[in-house]
């Protein structure tokens, strides 16, 4: 008889069930040693079971979902998920919730703490944001005797997962095939649940596991009982490298720094896909990757999606590679829960883009779909951007929000250069060539053709032209190798024919064997490739190049294609053949059959639409093309008016053959739709052209330009050109981003990025905006700080350039600590800021802070990278009466003690209030951090006053704050709060006098000593006129003042001291204390 609670409840909780069997199947996988299902006792309480795992235990608690949303730590603490974990965390055990509902509150927390090296690490960047750090303090709240390490520690050790029901199902039953025979997934699933229902408060193993599975006939699948399938796994590797080989620039692999990356992007994520254009190198690439996570010992199996002939589902897959099962579920099988990966090479076969096999699509979403329940097993997919960027469906299945992308880019001239050196052939190549080239395809049919001895390469323009060389180079060199035999197009014609029927890029190599002396030559030559029974082009592109020459050599025309049969998705790759190949071998029939394309009414709309989309790459477009596309791109009802639009901004050698004759003007002042997409199309190529298209947008009449000026500015990349630049600060003059300053966190984006340098100015022209008009994109009103700057933008700008940012942005930090100075809060001593003054230990909450909490990481790293650069900017702050430069001194010398300690020393030893700088939970703890940083290496220039040792040695034993804990009051002595007394040209208070206050209450206590008088003040009469001046300037309340009303930085408004008002420390009736 199960116990009260959740044991009675299990049966009737199919979410809870599944999620159990899923566990026991770990326990079958050998993954994991046992499971008790509900734990009696306090151990037990708040989980569904324990997972033994060698020597460590995991508690699982699973809710299907939560009706009112997701599940915020707030719930998980209100249905006491979480309370009862803490026993089991204090012991050291894990802890993992799932859950049809989202928890991505506690699992943020828990990756952070996994990522963070260590508490201090932890606290200080990973629970910087505000939102994190109220979350990690609710954790707390509810674990008692947990405190700040205790709590890290157990997040490192929870574990969140999200899955719905029915894909929790699918996990089952794929995870099942790979473990479990005798009967169908399904029905061992049922068993299992059943046995899970019966075994309440049991610890199982795999033994008993089997037992009852053999009650019913079932039985370990053992997919690797054949010892042949490893090596047929690794065969599917070593045949796809073997492949590659043609490919190989002179016979040498080109080393790609998208392989080193993509492995990288596989540590983290389970997915991963190459991008790129036809022939830049994603199958190269995939075969360097392949090759790395092989040397690791990564088990790797390799399918081909043009390689998928006569495959219904992946068993037939799997089968038709001589493995027992779908290949997703062998290699799963062979990792036995290490890592594995697998990879899908040319995914764009079965795009509809392509017009190959695009009902080959679901095949490989389930073998995607198979490999979820097996978070070990990474997929590493190739597919042409082409295919990605106009097939949604394909979209939806390969580029999922789960999957990281690595563009394989073109080559660099310095990469051509070198491969051309390599390869002994001269490295000085017309610029048009070297545009050629920087696709690795074309340039290894270049030195291939080079070495060969083939004269005239330096013309070739176009791909088609280096096939026709190829064509000729490599026929006559079969030739030649079969004593003057030539049986060329025989092969080619019947390889063609056979692909094309069938819309397939292999074919059995059965069907050469009458020329098999000659498909063997063409094979040993790298045109021919053969693996496992079917032989193939070397790349797709040259079986593209051998149908359109075919094709058009036997007198047949595009019209002819289409006129003859159906208009399905397969005519689709052979009019882009058709095409591409007329374009470079027949301008004439190129413009005729593209104008008919387009234009006429028996063509479906999928096909002009292929037509178009394939003026978005070719090289150096004509005015005769434009002619074509000219009427769509004026008519915003055309069906094909997006896709010319998104043709035109594709292509850069659109943008000057549209400008020569004034083009871009007619269509900017065609208003409506048309110029919206005209300046869209613009802005992609701003960063190419920008002193041009500046002069086209700006103009514009004047509603036209500035209306869409912000959006233009988010869409161009403005880091590219300097001109760019000026148009945004002229907007942030303009006022274009008073109300949106996330906004301008977009816009500024690739700046902080890539030009730091401009970006800090276009964060000092924003201030200076916010200064004109009180708000602005930064308002220094603390209550509008969720309009302005994100902070890591502001964070990122001043560590990239902090010569420029301390430059431009300390200059006006020092103005807003006048224009907000508070003397009467200051006690005569450093005088405060209302902006500034009250230091939150990691807070980056407003704009202000993180310009301010900026400046100071910008000084730290120009002190410790120039000392000499840095010194000029300290004296400013040094010569500065504010208390918040004294704080950013202080920090600037901590940053690089052995450069300043004597000038530091010397400084804290002049200055009344040096001593105080810190944070409002940890008082005088930047000077502390000074103080430590420079007592080794001070000694021989100045030294604090003798009757200053007291407070440094104080100082030195206090906590850092992120060692108190959010609830801590540690006790201290009064005197690290503030200055001693004697700086203030009092006694000093004998050691232990002073009554002991809690970290977290201000620097002096209510009632405490009250200091009477002007203080003593190194920088002598001058200074103490400069006090009274601000006392009489900044009675109100200068930040967030509305309508004469004047308001806290919090927004409430502020209680303005009353004649008999007392001071804000002294305590008592009538104290206004200022706003912390």
């Amino acid at each position: 008889m199960p116990l009260p609670g959740g044991p009675s409840d299990k049966a009737g909780n199919s979410f809870e069930r599944r999620w159990t069997v899923f566990a026991i199947l770990d326990v079958l996988d050998e993954r994991a040693d046992a499971l008790r299902i509900e734990v009696p006792g306090g151990d037990g309480a708040g989980s569904e079971f324990r997972l033994t795992v060698g020597a460590e235990a995991e508690w699982h608690q699973a809710k299907r979902q939560l009706g009112s949303g997701p599940w915020t730590v707030s719930a998980l603490i209100n249905h006491k998920v979480l309370q009862p974990w803490q026993r089991n965390l204090a012991r050291g055990d894990r802890c993992v919730f799932v859950s049809g509902t989202g928890a991505d509150e506690l699992r943020e927390l828990a990756e952070r703490a996994g990522s963070a090296a260590g508490w201090d690490e932890f606290n200080d960047v990973f629970l910087g944001a505000a939102d994190q750090r109220k979350r990690f303090e609710r954790l707390e709240s509810v674990w008692p005797g947990f405190v700040d390490q205790e709590v890290f520690e157990a997040l490192r050790r929870i574990t969140v997962r999200t899955i719905g029901e029915a894909e929790l199902a699918d996990w089952v039953r794929d995870r099942l095939r790979s473990i479990a025979a005798g009967a169908k997934p399904e029905t061992v699933a049922a068993v299992l649940g059943q046995f899970v229902d019966d075994s309440v408060h049991i610890e199982i193993t795999a033994s008993d596991v089997w037992d009852e599975l053999a009650r019913h006939g079932v039985t370990p699948a053992n997919l690797l009982a054949d010892p042949g399938v490893r090596d047929r796994i690794d065969a599917t590797a070593d045949a796809f490298r073997a492949r590659l080989s043609p490919l190989f620039i002179g016979s040498a692999e080109l080393d790609r720094p998208e392989a080193e990356a993509a492995v990288a992007r596989l540590a983290e994520n389970r997915r991963v896909l190459l991008t790129g254009t036809a022939g830049a190198g994603k199958s190269v690439v995939a075969g360097q990757v392949v090759k790395l996570v092989r040397e690791q010992g990564w088990p790797v199996l390799v399918v081909s999606a043009d390689r998928m002939a006569g495959v219904a589902n992946t068993a037939d897959l799997g089968a038709g590679l001589g493995f027992p099962e779908s290949p997703a579920v062998v290699l799963a099988a062979a990792a036995a829960g290490a890592d594995a990966l697998l990879v899908i090479d040319q995914v764009d076969a079965v795009s509809a883009a392509s017009g190959r096999h695009p009902d080959r699509l679901d095949l490989v979403a389930d073998l995607l779909r198979e490999l979820r329940s097996h978070p070990n097993v990474r997929v590493l997919a190739a597919c042409r951007q082409f295919d990605l960027d106009y097939d949604r469906s394909l979209r939806t299945v390969i580029d999922d929000d789960s999957t990281a992308k690595v563009a394989v880019e073109v080559l660099t001239a310095e990469q051509i250069r070198e491969a051309l050196a390599s390869a002994g052939l001269p490295t000085s190549v017309p610029d048009s060539l070297m545009r050629l080239l920087a696709i690795p395809l074309h340039l290894a049919l270049y030195v291939d053709l080079a070495r060969a001895g083939v004269g005239d390469l330096t013309s070739a323009r176009t791909l088609t032209e280096l096939y026709d060389r190829y064509w000729t180079e490599k026929r006559t060199a079969c030739r030649q190798a079969r004593g003057g035999l030539d049986d060329w197009s025989p092969v080619v014609t019947r390889l063609v024919a056979h692909m094309d029927d069938r819309h397939e890029l292999t074919a059995p190599i059965a069907l050469v064997d009458e020329f098999d002396e000659q498909a063997n030559v063409m094979a040993s030559a790298g045109v021919l490739v053969a693996d496992g029974g079917r032989v193939s082009f070397f790349h797709e592109t040259f079986f593209d190049y051998c149908f359109a020459r075919g094709y058009l050599a036997s007198g047949s025309t595009i019209r002819d294609l289409l006129a003859g049969s159906e208009q399905d998705l397969f005519r689709r790759a052979q009019v882009r053949q058709i095409l591409a190949y007329e374009r470079s071998s027949d301008l004439d029939a190129y413009l005729a059959d593209l104008e008919w394309l387009l234009t006429s009414s028996e063509v479906r709309v999928h096909i002009k639409a292929l037509a178009a989309s394939l003026l978005d790459s070719i090289e150096s477009p004509t005015v005769d093309e434009w002619k074509f596309l000219r009427p769509m791109a004026l008519d915003a009802d055309n069906d094909l008016f997006t896709r010319t639009w998104q043709v035109l901004r594709s292509n850069p050698g659109w943008f000057p053959l549209l400008d020569a004759d004034g083009t871009w003007q007619e269509l900017l002042s065609a208003g409506g739709e048309v110029a919206e997409v005209a300046m869209w199309a613009l802005s992609r190529w701003a960063g190419d052209f920008p002193v041009r298209v500046v002069e086209l947008v700006t103009g514009l009449p004047g509603d036209l330009w500035t209306s869409r000026r912000r959006w233009f500015l988010q869409t161009a990349d403005i880091h590219r050109a300097r001109e760019l630049v000026e148009l945004l600060l002229e907007a942030i003059d303009d006022g274009d981003f008073d109300e949106a300053g996330r906004e301008l966190t977009y816009t500024i984006h690739p700046l902080a990025e890539k030009r730091p340098a401009w970006a800090a100015e276009v964060i000092a022209r924003s201030l200076d905006r916010s200064a004109v008009t009180g708000a602005g994109p930064l308002p220094t009103d603390r209550a509008q700080h969720a309009t302005s700057l994100d902070g890591s933008e502001i964070a990122a700008i001043a560590s990239g350039a902090p010569v420029e940012y301390v430059d431009l942005l300390l200059p006006r930090v020092l103005v807003l600590m006048e224009d907000n100075a508070r003397p009467e809060w200051s006690k005569g001593d450093l005088i405060k800021d209302s902006l500034w003054g009250h230091h939150i230990f990691g807070s980056r909450l407003s704009s202000t802070d993180n310009l301010y909490g900026a400046v100071g990481d910008a000084l730290i790293r120009l002190a410790e990278a120039d000392p000499g650069e840095a010194a000029t900017r300290l004296a400013v702050l040094r010569s500065s009466p504010y208390e918040s430069a004294a704080f950013l001194l202080a920090r600037a010398y901590t940053g690089n003690p052995g450069a300043f300690a004597d000038e530091a020393a010397d400084w804290l030893a002049q200055t009344p209030g040096a001593l105080a700088l810190g944070y409002s939970d940890a008082p005088a703890w930047v000077s502390r951090e000074l103080i430590a940083a420079i007592s080794p290496l001070h000694g021989r220039g100045a030294r604090p006053p003798r009757r200053r040792s007291d407070v440094l040695h104080d100082l030195l034993g206090a906590d850092h704050p992120r060692h108190q804990g959010p609830r801590a009051h540690r006790a201290v002595p009064a005197q690290r709060l503030r200055p001693p007394a004697a700086a203030a040209g009092a006694e000093a208070a004998p050691r232990g006098a002073s009554p002991e206050v809690p970290l977290r209450r201000r620097p002096q206590a209510r009632g405490g000593p009250r200091r009477h008088g002007a203080p003593a003040d190194p920088r002598g009469a001058g200074a103490a006129h400069e006090r009274r001046r601000l006392v009489e300037r900044h009675r109100p309340l200068r930040v967030g003042r509305v309508d004469g009303v004047a308001r806290r930085p919090d927004g409430r408004r502020r209680l303005e001291p009353g004649p008999g008002a007392r001071d804000p420390d002294e305590g008592g009736p009538g104290a206004v204390r200022p706003p912390a």
